[in-house]
């Protein structure tokens, strides 16, 4: 039930409290219990807080990202490293400069998907814009030709 490194963690922890009174009132399986117990909410609580750090560190790399101004939908993940070297933002953060890789990647593909998104959207905009106002001419051009008779 219990694994080596457990037990030996275990020991060294009955050796830190044998001299309390309180240690010593339990008895020793409720005691191996609350020790078990206690290391599966210590690993709960570290697995959380590993959670926590990853979404924040992810978040924190989006918004630095976002304001590389010279981040096209053509920056490779080259460049983008080497454009991330010169801010500021992520030269103090040493939690950005030691963030998982494949976090860091996901987090540069989600940007220029982003960036690629958003140009799309202009050039639909702007094509948009020129088509009305190519039609408006023409209406206009009738209406003006229609007027003359």
């Amino acid at each position: 039930m219990f694994s080596t490194d457990l037990w030996v963690r275990y020991r060294i922890a009955e050796e830190m409290y044998r001299s309390l009174p309180l240690w010593n009132n339990v008895p020793e399986r409720d005691r191996r219990d609350l020790y078990e117990d206690l290391l599966v909410q210590l690993a709960k609580r570290e697995k959380e807080n590993a959670r926590n750090t990853r979404k924040s560190n992810m978040r924190k790399l989006t918004v630095v990202l976002h304001d590389l101004d010279s981040l096209t939908h053509k920056t490779l993940w080259k460049e983008a490293q080497e454009l991330l070297i010169e801010q500021p933002a992520f030269i103090d953060d040493k939690d950005l400069q030691n963030m998982d890789k494949e976090d860091a990647l996901v987090c540069f593909e989600q940007v220029i998907i982003n960036i690629m998104n958003y140009k799309s959207r202009a050039e639909n905009l702007e094509g948009n814009f020129f088509r009305s106002f190519y039609a408006y001419n023409i209406i206009i051009k009738i209406w003006l030709l229609w007027r003359r008779f």
